[in-house]
């Protein structure tokens, strides 16, 4: 990964004021459907509440593409990683779910000075909270609690 990184190897696209970095192997394959999918993934947000874009856009740098076998969260970077397993290629609202879920991670790791940080576990949690209040601005969000919890790690 970061051979392509320092070669420049990899493709790199802005989608509302979000990173989409594609570090796979096979970016060349589908990277203009990853690039479709986060787009609708963030009108998802842009239509819930003001306060939801705002996060993502403030706490989110990137959205990375890798090739690893689950998503991860780094808060240094404010980057969500992620292979986009097929639970986030099929429903563009799950994969909203989930930058809702990271940029509250983040913000919650960012805000206090490094002696101080947050613990993983209390940011998850907060994470967490953003999500079922992201659910909560649409009317099917009973069903779409289940799904979030059927589809977590």
């Amino acid at each position: 990964m970061l051979g392509r990184l320092f070669s420049g190897r990899y493709q790199a696209t802005e989608i509302d004021g979000l990173l989409l970095e594609d570090f796979r192997e096979d970016w060349r394959l589908d990277n203009d459907q990853i690039a479709a999918t986060l787009a609708e993934a963030v009108q998802w947000v842009r239509k819930a509440d003001p306060k939801f874009y705002q996060l993502i856009t403030r706490e989110l740098r990137a959205v990375v593409a890798v090739d690893s076998p689950s998503p991860w969260v780094s808060a240094l970077f404010r980057c969500y990683y992620t292979n986009f397993p097929v639970a986030e290629r099929r429903s563009t609202f799950y994969l909203a779910c989930r930058l809702v879920w990271a940029a509250a991670f983040v913000q919650m790791r960012r805000s206090r000075p490094w002696y101080r940080r947050t613990a993983p576990a209390s940011a998850r949690s907060a994470g967490k909270r953003a999500q079922l209040s992201f659910v909560g601005c649409f009317p099917d969000c009973i069903e779409w609690v289940d799904y979030i919890e059927r589809h977590e790690d």
